[in-house]
């Protein structure tokens, strides 16, 4: 599923010549790796909200996300 998504959004940019052919690889893996990480959050989003932690579980995803893009 990711990686389908991935192809149809990286094929839209070619179609559209955003992107040039030689670069249709690194885009697949930037599409991959963002949705990726767009679906682990929901799910992380969703199971806070079942077990009635939102607030903690996105005052820590702020935290930790930051601390982690610098460390």
């Amino acid at each position: 599923m990711i990686k389908s998504l991935a192809r149809k959004a990286t094929l839209f940019l070619l179609d559209n010549k955003s992107i040039k052919l030689n670069q249709y690889e690194l885009y697949l893996y930037g599409f991959e790796t963002l949705i990726a990480l767009i679906i682990n959050i929901l799910v992380i989003l969703l199971v806070s909200i079942i077990l009635s932690k939102f607030i903690e579980t996105v005052l820590f995803l702020l935290v930790y996300c930051t601390i982690r893009q610098f460390t």
